[in-house]
């Protein structure tokens, strides 16, 4: 059936008096068979279970409807949602991710809702493996920071001479992007980037912060964050005909990752390399990333962590894909980042600190 006629029936279903004059259904199907190879042992995992065994996991799988009508001020009223769909497991599939609306002209744009933040924008600009077992989230990220947040408000500024702004205001958010209720005063966070792109350069700058009494309420324990939370990221990407290189670094201010830790007052630094380059219909991709030491922390000494991935993608249309990697973490004895802490299993098993977990993975993508 045709996916416009679908969401016109949706639009229907919700009763609204008349469709907006473009609405379409998006989304993909992001299915990853993972093994893993080495970590997961009974004596390796917080749980004590041995969690060495191939796993099926669905990668950020969405369905999403969006819209938008010309006004006759020149503006554009649009908006966009879109729902995590668990394709390999849960009968419970809806989740939102994306759910904003809007307007937009030559002024920029202006949204509202529960939307990525700037940092997290351009974090996925220059990540070759996002969301599978490769992803650099995994040790570069604080769940606080670079997030996706609700009861935000957003405006983009339109690109000039390659440059583009980013501000936004979220009046509180939790670690899994809901918002906080009741609302409590400085509860609240802001972000900003800045973006250049110029033919096969492209580079940006974000900033994160996150006030102290926001930090209380997810903690759940009034006075116990005694800083605001700050996370800042520096990245950028060439492309030399079919080679692309690109590289990170950053720091996050309450970031820690080892299993007995805590964030509060720590800060650590983070930064990756990596490369890929196109061969006909396949792409090879390598890339390392790497978490220094957790300044602050009860123990600063071995919690350094590192993650490098090598893979391969199989362009099989415009809108399919399938792809096969391996990726290796590699931790001190104080530290314990597992693998895919943004997609699916290998991120649900907390390790032991000083195990170094690794995986492989085959997967598709199929985008409509």
């Amino acid at each position: 059936m045709n996916k416009k006629l679908i969401a016109l029936a949706v639009a229907g279903a919700m009763a609204t008096p008349a469709a907006m004059a473009d609405v379409s259904v998006y989304g993909q199907i992001h299915l990853s068979a993972n093994m893993y190879s080495s970590g997961y042992g009974e004596n390796d995992t917080a749980d004590g279970a041995n969690h060495k065994t191939l796993g099926l996991s669905s990668n950020v799988s969405r369905i999403g409807v969006k819209g938008e009508e010309k006004l006759n001020n020149g503006w554009t009223a649009w908006f966009k949602g879109d729902w995590f769909v668990d394709w390999s497991n849960s009968r419970t599939m809806w989740k939102a991710d994306d759910t904003k609306a809007g307007f937009k002209g030559d002024w920029g744009v202006l949204s509202l809702g529960r939307q990525a933040g700037p940092l997290k924008v351009l974090g996925r600009k220059t990540d070759l493996f996002g969301n599978t077992i490769g992803d650099t989230r995994a040790i570069t990220s604080e769940a606080l920071t670079d997030a996706r947040f609700a009861q935000s408000v957003a405006y983009v500024t339109p690109t000039m001479s390659g440059f583009t702004g980013i501000v936004a205001y979220t009046a509180g958010t939790d670690t899994g992007g809901e918002g906080v209720s009741p609302p409590v005063k400085k509860a609240n966070a802001w972000t900003l980037a800045a973006l250049y792109g110029n033919g096969p350069l492209f580079v940006g700058f974000a900033y994160e912060h996150l006030n102290k009494e926001l930090i209380q309420q997810l903690i759940g324990t009034a006075g116990t964050a005694d800083a605001a939370y700050k996370d800042w990221r520096l990245a950028g990407s060439y492309k030399i005909g079919d080679l692309k290189l690109l590289a990170h670094v950053g720091q996050g201010k309450a970031f820690t990752l080892n299993s007995g830790g805590t964030t509060r007052g720590t800060k650590r630094t983070v930064w990756g390399i990596g490369a890929s380059y196109k061969m006909g219909n396949n792409v090879l991709k390598a890339q390392y990333a790497a978490a220094g030491k957790c300044k602050g922390c009860a123990t600063e000494s071995s919690t350094k962590s590192s993650l490098w991935a090598i893979g391969v993608d199989h362009i099989m249309s415009k809108r399919v894909k399938v792809y096969a990697l391996y990726a290796k973490m590699k931790n001190d004895s104080n530290a314990a980042a597992t693998l895919g802490g943004h997609s699916g299993f290998g991120g649900q098993v907390a390790i032991n600190d000083g195990v170094d977990p690794g995986a492989f993975s085959i997967g598709t993508v199929i985008k409509f």
